[in-house]
């Protein structure tokens, strides 16, 4: 009844509760629960079903997992990462385990998590928020594959990127969330680098007193306007819909908002979702309001924009000042703000940075 397929809840279909000790589906003090409850809507009591929960097993509730990434023709089997209450950012004796080989030779296989100069093949965290693992590939003289359970719960706010060795992203590389697929490829005598995120991430919004043109750069895990602007804005907000305003209900990626703050003080809101791995977005000819898509650390999108069809944007790109109630050519994209594009023509648009 929570929307997620029973057989998805209950990944090794054994008819109980990963992390259940007593099998009596309450989540008791030192339990670790890594399947969601197929009896229960809400499995971590927050007030959101599963299915649309970017965290249905929240750590910061006292609920823990792990997930597993399965190795062929490698020295290990499998590597391990997750969240555990008595674990740290730093190597953990009691927790986490240290590869027994080091990078081979001879042409073999190996997968590690690179953690302060030491290589691991269990590594977990005290907390998902902002939690990154870093991931050494090198295969020897046969193809070497990383695979995982896509239907594990925890996958759907994990993201995978192919990263250079100083951990920066590969332009063109390996990029999604771990429900969408399931394996990716290291081929024969290469060292690829791989960078595993928790994608349930916050935004931190600030609100000038007075009209904001605004914009979240993630997927609002309570979308409802009330939930994202925490009962910070006076009316109704408003979106821009087939060249005319209309009262938003709920806030979506890559648009802007209209909010008045008639608090009388600067206010900043703290909107927790989850990242959208997209560059490219349909916008229609004539005034969008439109905004940024981007991950930690919410990097800028540099203007001018490029759009398919090329040179769709007509004129500059504007934002609004909440400071000066003036508007003025924007150079970049920030995330938090909303911005005025005109299109000459129905176009593609990049508004993403990945």
């Amino acid at each position: 009844n929570d929307g997620l397929a029973d057989g998805a809840e209950d990944a090794n279909a054994d008819g109980a509760i990963a992390g259940d000790a007593n099998a009596d589906r309450v989540m008791d003090p030192g339990e670790t629960w890594t399947e969601t409850d197929p009896l229960n809507a809400d499995t971590d009591g927050d007030g959101v079903d599963d299915d649309a929960d970017g965290v249905p097993l929240d750590p910061a509730r006292g609920e823990y997992w792990t997930f597993d990434l399965n190795l062929t023709d490698a020295q290990v089997a499998s590597l391990q990462i997750g969240v555990q209450a008595n674990a740290t950012d730093a190597y953990d004796a009691a927790v986490d385990q240290l590869t027994p080989f080091g990078v081979p030779s001879g042409g073999g296989s190996m997968v590690s998590i690179l953690l302060d100069g030491s290589q691991l093949i269990t590594d977990r965290r005290g907390t998902y928020a902002g939690a990154v693992w870093f991931f050494q590939a090198t295969a020897g003289g046969t193809p070497l594959t990383i695979q995982w359970n896509s239907a594990d719960p925890i996958a759907a706010s994990l993201i995978i990127r192919e990263s250079n060795a100083d951990g920066s992203a590969v332009a063109g590389g390996t990029v999604g969330v771990m429900d969408d697929f399931n394996t990716v490829a290291v081929p024969a005598n290469t060292t690829t680098y791989f960078a595993v995120g928790y994608g349930a991430v916050s935004f931190d919004l600030t609100l000038q007193p007075g009209w904001n043109l605004v914009s979240v750069p993630l997927d609002p895990r309570l979308p409802d306007v009330d939930s994202v602007f925490q009962g910070n804005q006076s009316g109704d907000v408003w979106k821009l819909v087939n060249g005319a305003y209309t009262a938003a209900t709920e806030v979506e990626i890559a648009r802007g908002y209209w909010v008045l703050n008639n608090t009388g003080a600067t206010v900043t809101v703290s909107i927790p979702g989850s990242l959208k791995l997209q560059n490219s977005f349909d916008l229609n000819a004539g005034w969008n309001l439109a905004a940024p898509v981007a991950d930690a650390p919410f990097n800028p999108i540099p203007v001018p924009l490029t759009t398919d069809p090329t040179g769709a944007v007509v004129g500059g790109v504007f934002e609004f000042d909440p400071v000066t109630r003036i508007y003025k050519v924007a150079t970049q994209l920030e995330s938090g703000k909303g911005y005025w594009i005109y299109l000459g023509q129905d176009a593609a648009v990049a508004l993403g940075n990945y």
